[in-house]
């Protein structure tokens, strides 16, 4: 049988919660100026996105089959949370944690972070390679490569410090896999040990996004930002019906039934977290009342290398 090629940066058991009954999704762009109606099987879907290359240079499909288990339980576990077994059994709860922790990792959006980071940590591990005398760049150099240091090899170090927005150090595929493989169960406890709640709606209002975890904090924390472990409230829309908040607050697990108005301020966390795409169920316009701020402008951080395969561009 063929491999699957055609891997999905969204769950399709996830965005069929959002479809309507001719398995069709509305997307509209981040910055809103596009607009389409699509199938299930065809949003959010990109060839080789999670293929990993082998030692011998063909591609491994196995990601994908990996998150396509994952989803597998959490599709039953959701399902079981939205016909009354809530709060969900300690398995489910662990299985759901674990799956709203890719839904974190898996998408462009931590991909982009990882790429950012990666460029970051060269250009400041080249600088530091670069800083002394000749002999000592030599120096470094052989330690690190393992060979004698030639003088255009110095050479070359100095022009790429010289001048950091000639190039890119851009991240093998591999090491943005490995990296959303180790993240995501790193995170699954600071999800899983909040109180959660079940947001439900009496008419079908919510949306969602390729980034569709919502970070909310009461207070402005823009100078530490706002992760998954010290926001106020996780918001994870289920369907146009229903949501999953996972709050920090005390207190007993219970369903929440929620006002339209509500809505809005789910629609917009989630539309604003949004990547690249919003997706909602085609007839309805539930950005129609929601102003959402600006596309945010690309991550800058710096600090050391923390990839392994990397190449220049």
């Amino acid at each position: 049988m063929a491999e699957p090629r055609r891997h999905h940066l969204m769950p399709q058991f996830y965005l069929r919660r959002f479809a309507d009954a001719n398995d069709q999704v509305s997307v509209v762009s981040r910055d809103l100026k596009k607009r389409f109606t699509t199938s299930v099987a065809k949003a959010a879907a990109e060839t080789d996105f999670y293929a990993v290359e082998t030692t011998t240079g063909e591609k491994s499909q196995e990601i994908e089959k990996f998150l396509s288990v994952i989803e597998t339980h959490a599709a039953r576990a959701l399902e079981g949370m939205l016909s009354g077994q809530f709060p969900p059994s300690d398995e489910d709860r662990e299985t759901l944690a674990l799956f709203i922790a890719f839904q974190v990792t898996r998408g462009r959006a931590h991909r982009q972070i990882w790429a950012t980071i990666t460029d970051a940590g060269v250009k400041m591990s080249a600088l530091m390679l670069a800083s002394g005398e000749t002999s000592d760049i030599a120096a470094r150099l052989a330690a690190k490569t393992g060979e004698p240091a030639t003088a255009d090899d110095v050479a070359a170090v100095k022009r790429l410090v010289e001048d950091p927005e000639s190039w890119e150090a851009v991240a093998h595929q591999n090491s943005a896999i490995e990296n959303m493989l180790k993240a995501a169960p790193q995170y699954a406890p600071y999800i899983s040990a909040r109180r959660w709640r079940l947001a439900r709606f009496t008419e079908p209002l919510l949306l969602t996004s390729d980034s569709p975890v919502a970070m909310w904090h009461r207070t402005d924390t823009r100078s530490y930002g706002i992760g998954l472990a010290n926001a106020d409230e996780l918001r994870l829309p289920l369907g146009p019906r229903h949501a999953l908040v996972m709050t920090a607050e005390t207190g007993r697990e219970h369903t929440w039934d929620l006002l339209p108005h509500h809505a809005n301020d789910f629609n917009r966390a989630v539309a604003a977290r949004g990547y690249e795409w919003i997706y909602h169920t085609p007839g309805r316009d539930p950005l129609a009342s929601v102003r959402l701020p600006p596309p945010r402008p690309p991550v800058e951080v710096v600090g050391p290398p923390m990839a392994r395969d990397l190449s220049t561009r």
